[in-house]
């Protein structure tokens, strides 16, 4: 399933079969998924549906290189929209709920759209300085249910807009073929070089434990001219790239800007894989809404 532009691999083990497969090797097996050879069968992760004593489902969830993560967003949305559409929950339930490592989730359908809610208590701190490339860049560290650095881009000439974030190097996002074809074309050079020092500099940021044991992913954003409209890109920890969309990543951009627009109940944030929308609600909830789709279904043999 893909959420944004980023895709999972999706399985649910009912309580009559996760006896078999509890101790299988899930790192390895999300490793062997999520890195074929085939574009189109490749994936920014595997979530595994399993049993739980306090919600409708826990999940595992575990990145392209095998190791697991908190939450993933677009993940969460996938899930929901998986469950429902497979008649794993009853479709005249309003919501699901499920265990993450950094919360319990709540997804429901709104329109054919996938909506979770998390808790909307989170650490955010800075600003903080790092010294890169000659420069100073400025940061703020913000913990939304997965750890983010979050940068914002105030350069007119390094302004993200959809056309840029089409043209930057989006690493697992992207086949091969596509990067190489996207770097020929006539003005992407300048573009991609600026994405390239990104690059490095989001390598630089992900891998500080200064602000958290495991790194952090790194968020890069711009305004719209129009309030309450962001665009982003995201560097994720386990992909180890820019992805097409993070879904924590928007809401980690979206509460980081919110500081200076706090009468905002609503923030749409463009990611290169699609809009994702972030609510801000009285009951001290935030959700995410994101573009859903089903790409392929196949058969595990163990």
């Amino acid at each position: 399933m893909s959420g944004a532009g980023n895709s999972f691999w999706i399985t649910y083990l009912s309580p009559s079969l996760f006896p078999a497969f509890a101790d299988k090797n899930w790192p390895e097996v999300a490793q062997k998924l999520c890195q074929k050879e085939e574009p189109s069968d490749k994936g920014d992760g595997l979530v595994v549906l399993v049993p739980s004593e306090n919600c409708d489902f826990k999940w595992l969830f575990y990145n392209t290189d095998g190791s697991s993560a908190e939450m993933c967003g677009n993940a969460a949305c996938c899930v929901t929209e998986y469950v429902f559409k497979k008649g794993i929950v009853p479709a005249d339930r309003a919501s699901v709920t499920f265990e993450t490592l950094a919360q319990e989730i709540t997804g429901e359908l709104v329109q054919e759209k996938a909506r979770i809610f998390l808790k909307q208590n989170i650490d955010m701190e800075g600003p903080f300085k790092l010294d890169f490339n000659n420069e100073t860049v400025s940061y703020m560290f913000i913990n939304r249910s997965v750890p983010h650095a979050v940068i914002k881009i105030t350069n007119r000439s390094e302004k993200i807009d959809r056309s840029d974030m089409e043209k930057a190097p989006l690493g697992a996002s992207l086949p091969t073929g596509e990067k190489e074809k996207h770097s020929e074309h006539a003005g992407q050079a300048s573009i991609s070089r600026e994405w390239q020092i990104k690059k490095e500099l989001a390598k630089n940021l992900r891998s500080k434990t200064t602000h958290h044991k495991n790194g952090m992913n790194v968020s890069f954003y711009s305004c719209s001219e129009e309030e309450g409209r962001l665009f982003a890109c995201t560097f994720e920890r386990g992909v180890e790239d820019f992805t097409s969309a993070c879904g924590t990543g928007a809401l980690a951009v979206a509460q980081v800007y919110r500081r200076n627009f706090p009468h905002l109940d609503f923030i749409l944030v463009q990611m290169p894989g699609g809009q994702l929308k972030v609510g801000f609600h009285s009951d001290k909830t935030v959700s995410l809404m994101s573009p859903v789709k089903w790409l392929k279904e196949m058969n595990w043999f163990f």
